[in-house]
């Protein structure tokens, strides 16, 4: 399934795997949210960031820091292009 309500699902999971410290199966639901992300919304779309997000504190928490810092760059390289500089959400990148 490829609808954009699966794709909130699965990256919800990923967001509890990753409080229950169920770091791997985290990250699987957060590449199944990003892949229905991305052929939905395109590469640049905000939704697309937030997963790039979650994927990154999920790599931080597991000390994989080179990659999360990857993650979290290309979240606010698209935060910064849909929102400006200057916006919040810009910000708590």
């Amino acid at each position: 399934e490829q609808h954009l309500n699966v794709a909130l699902v699965h990256n919800n999971m990923g967001v509890a795997l990753q409080a229950q410290g169920e770091l791997g199966q985290a990250m699987e639901r957060l590449e199944q949210a990003l892949a229905i992300r991305k052929a939905a919304l395109g590469e640049q779309h905000i939704d697309v960031a937030q997963t790039y997000t979650n994927m990154g504190a999920v790599l931080q928490a597991q000390g994989e820091l080179d990659r999360a810092m990857g993650f979290f760059e290309q979240a606010l390289a698209i935060r910064k292009a849909a929102l400006g500089e200057q916006h919040i959400d810009v910000a708590q990148t």
